[in-house]
């Protein structure tokens, strides 16, 4: 329940950086075929007042369609998985 909350106030208070890595990462998608999290950070600076962990919101449209996982290559989460989308 926690999570949506703030899946939910990010998407209230941060609308257009949103917006962006949205933008970003169905450009991406269009270019590779898939997207994770970690291609979106490759090109945008997260806020110092984001925690990186709401990230996840970028995918929560019915744009995107979760494909399977890799391990992230950011070495603050420690090689964790993610989650892979695509187009829908």
């Amino acid at each position: 329940m926690e999570k949506q909350i703030a899946m939910g106030l990010f998407e209230t208070t941060r609308k257009d950086f949103l917006s962006n890595c949205r933008w970003i990462a169905k450009k991406i998608a269009e270019r590779k075929g898939n997207v994770t999290i970690d291609d979106i950070r490759d090109e945008v600076k997260i806020p110092l007042n984001i925690d990186g962990r709401v990230m996840g919101a970028v995918f929560n449209t019915p744009e995107f369609v979760k494909t399977g996982y890799t391990l992230t290559k950011v070495k603050s989460s420690h090689g964790r998985p993610i989650a892979v989308f695509r187009l829908a």
